[in-house]
């Protein structure tokens, strides 16, 4: 009886711990890391992109890239996800081959992504092979 009260103390003791340990990480839920992404990650001058920031604080500035022109960032109309914003963008025409930095000012952060430039399509003609 004695070894059966000790092992009933021990759970309930036990699993007093385990909850009362369990409430401040419960209560508390962690932060959603804050980044920005483009889709796609290269394009051409005139393609589309869309951008994404995921940023809860309030203080949200606005995309920054040498290369892409972005709408306002809205957050979802039904408020799903409230701290994901998207906004559409597209490759500026005047844009040169290469890799940029596209970043965005969220609270005391900066989270910064790239995105890369292809040469501009030109009309008509068979693509070059290698052999």
């Amino acid at each position: 009886m004695a070894a059966m009260r000790f092992g009933t103390t021990f759970a309930v003791t036990l699993a007093a711990g385990l909850v009362a340990g369990a409430s401040p990480a419960l209560a508390a839920a962690d932060p959603i890391p804050v980044s920005i992404s483009v889709s796609p990650a290269e394009g051409r001058p005139g393609d589309a992109v869309t951008v994404q920031v995921a940023c809860e604080d309030t203080r949200l500035g606005v995309v920054s890239s040498a290369v892409l022109t972005v709408q306002a960032l809205s957050r979802d109309p039904d408020g799903h996800q409230p701290w994901l914003l998207t906004g559409a963008g597209e490759v500026n025409a005047d844009a040169h081959p290469g890799r940029y930095e596209v970043s965005v000012a969220c609270g005391d952060q900066t989270p910064s992504t790239w995105f890369t430039v292809r040469s501009a399509q030109t009309g008509g003609g068979a693509q070059p092979t290698l052999e």
